[in-house]
């Protein structure tokens, strides 16, 4: 006995389990469907038989339907019935498989909320997905006598691999102080960004998914409010004060400033600059916020820069916010830059009013 040549079909389609269970469910509810409809014509043929279908265009009297008529009839529906009932039971077997199925996918998430926790934390992508899509949401700047600025949304589709580790660093609001000198007074410091990139070391230009700049911090001048985060690469200059970062370096000071927000690149280059306060440490090299010269004053978890003497801190971002504060000015931080690397974007500059978050989803 030989066995049958199958020839090659294409194109190949492949399908993942978490794709394959509505296409069961859709299929179980189809037949289900269709079984109903059989049950009801078989309704109907002893309406009609009896002469009591509405609607029918046949008008039925006793004498023309035998009890010979109606005994065939019978045994043609519970024959029909008899096969609906069996198929039934394989539908039910079927649903109760499915079911079994449906257990230890509801155990893998289908997404994960990340918050404020002052450390790079790691995830490990779920069995069977194949996309992510992951919001970041960056920091405030800190509270003051001004406005402060807010943090950016920054979310896309990424292809992702089951088992692949992802790194997440959630930016902090930056803190609020006051000057001793002007106790009526407040600023802060700049707010720290959020970033999400692939593997478990250091993020860079090239393993980044994306990164959501951090708002500038508040400064004791009402004029000068701090700046909102970028959704561009580049971060925003103070107001008035330093020079926003571009291509991922850390935002400049000015003369009696406050501290830059840092970017990601390492060393010096993503540093955020420092004149009374310090700037925001490369996201590179870890992130922290920059200490302010104001005691409270500090740059927020994500590389916020220091409040100044009454100087709001730069935000930290992909590129860092400008520091607050000129030598003529009191200024609020510059917002930080943001990054997006994936499909489907969705930006908004804005958001972050607090400490950052991030969120992602996973799809097969």
């Amino acid at each position: 006995m030989s066995f049958s040549n199958i020839p090659n079909i294409t194109p190949l389609v492949s399908v993942t389990v978490r794709q394959t269970v509505p296409l069961l469910l859709s299929s179980i509810a189809f037949e289900e469907l269709a079984l109903a409809y059989i049950m009801n014509a078989e309704a109907e043929k002893l309406q009609f038989t009896l002469g009591t279908l509405t609607g029918s265009q046949v008008s039925r009297f006793p004498a023309d339907v035998s009890v010979a008529d109606l005994i065939n009839v019978q045994s043609s529906v519970q024959r029909t019935l008899r096969d609906v009932i069996k198929k039934e039971m394989l539908l039910d077997m079927r649903f109760e498989n499915l079911l079994d199925h449906l257990v230890p996918l509801a155990a893998s998430p289908a997404f994960q909320i990340f918050t404020y926790t002052g450390a790079v934390e790691t995830t490990t992508v779920p069995s069977g997905v194949t996309t992510a899509t992951i919001r970041a949401i960056g920091a405030a700047g800190g509270i003051g006598t001004s406005a402060n600025g807010l943090g950016a949304s920054i979310q896309g589709d990424f292809p992702v691999t089951p088992g692949e580790t992802l790194s997440i660093l959630v930016g902090q609001q930056g803190q609020t102080g006051k000057p001793s000198a002007y106790p009526d007074f407040q600023l802060g410091g700049g707010g720290g960004g959020s970033f999400v990139w692939r593997g478990t070391g250091p993020v860079t230009p090239l393993n980044l998914l994306v990164a959501a700049g951090g708002g500038g911090g508040a400064c004791t001048v009402e004029a000068n409010p701090g700046v909102n985060a970028s959704i561009t690469g580049n971060g925003t200059d103070g107001n008035p004060g330093g020079i926003g970062g571009s291509n991922g370096r850390g935002g400049g000071s000015a003369e009696f400033s406050a501290g830059g927000g840092a970017g990601i690149l390492p060393g010096s280059l993503g540093d955020g600059g420092s004149f009374l306060g310090k700037g925001g440490q490369s996201i590179h090299d870890g992130g922290a916020g920059g200490l302010g010269y104001t005691p409270g004053s500090d740059g927020g978890f994500g590389g916020g820069g220091g409040g100044g003497f009454e100087e709001g801190g730069g935000g930290g971002g992909f590129s860092g916010g400008g520091a607050g504060g000129t030598g003529n000015s009191i200024g609020g931080g510059g917002g930080g830059g943001s990054k997006n690397n994936g499909n489907n974007q969705v930006n908004i500059a804005g958001v972050g009013a607090g400490n950052g978050q991030v969120t992602i989803s996973y799809f097969g």
